[in-house]
């Protein structure tokens, strides 16, 4: 019999790389929204800071 995942397991996951990118992540995010809900299927976005110092971390903490 094949394994089911569990059902609150995301079917897209995206991956965000940022490094000091307090100006553009907000409106990054935004747009990466609109397109994963338009594919009708569950999803997750996982933002990596590599050790911003531009206020980065807290605008992520903000979205």
């Amino acid at each position: 019999m094949a394994r089911q995942a569990p059902t609150d397991t995301p079917h897209v996951s995206v991956i965000v790389l940022v490094y000091n990118e307090v100006d553009s992540v907000e409106p990054l995010h935004r747009e990466l929204m609109g397109v994963l809900a338009a594919l009708g299927t569950s999803f997750e976005v996982l933002y990596i800071d590599d050790g911003s110092r531009d206020g980065t971390p807290e605008k992520l903490g903000q979205i």
